[in-house]
């Protein structure tokens, strides 16, 4: 991933912005590392093909999200961050069936979804309580498209969940 050298211009606690802005970078690659990771445990205990699939397609995004910040960091920039479509006020449509612990049905897709789901909002809320620890307007942005980007993934997750699950109930 580079050297990590200092660029100049030092955060509150001393280091240099580059390197709290990689060391950042680096703690999100690992929160998106074991997203991906829960994801595919789902899809090895999951027998259900249309689950399955389901479960494929969030790793393989976080796998995307994960290359993208890690180029981003190589770069040194965090332009390669595009907020994603639809990424802008959750709706929190869903949040209120969302359950903070229990048991889950491997092969339902509404459990697996309603999990995914729940992994996007915490991701997002930690990303939050992050973003105001930082008063770097680089470091800021970075983690703001981050949270843009976890609140997009939620809200496709919605979407799915309604296009599946609710297709009825409308």
């Amino acid at each position: 991933m580079g050297s990590r050298k200092p660029t100049g211009g030092s955060a509150i606690s001393g280091k240099d912005r580059v390197l709290v802005r990689q060391d950042l970078i680096t703690n999100i690659i690992r929160l998106k590392s074991r997203l991906k990771s829960r994801f595919e445990e789902l899809y090895s205990k999951s027998s259900m093909d249309h689950v399955r699939n389901i479960l494929k397609e969030l790793s393989r995004q976080e796998d995307d999200d994960i290359v993208t910040l890690e180029k981003a960091m190589e770069d040194e920039t965090v332009s390669g961050l595009d907020i994603m479509p639809g990424a802008d006020e959750d709706y929190e449509r869903f949040d209120h069936l969302l359950q903070e612990e229990g048991p889950i049905d491997h092969n339902d897709v509404k459990s697996v979804l309603m999990l995914a789901m729940r992994y996007y909002r915490d991701l997002y809320n930690i990303l939050q309580v992050m973003e105001k620890e930082y008063s770097d307007p680089v470091i800021k942005n970075a983690i703001s498209v981050s949270m843009a980007r976890e609140l997009a993934n939620k809200k496709k997750i919605e979407d799915l969940l309604d296009e599946i699950v609710h297709k009825d109930y409308w």
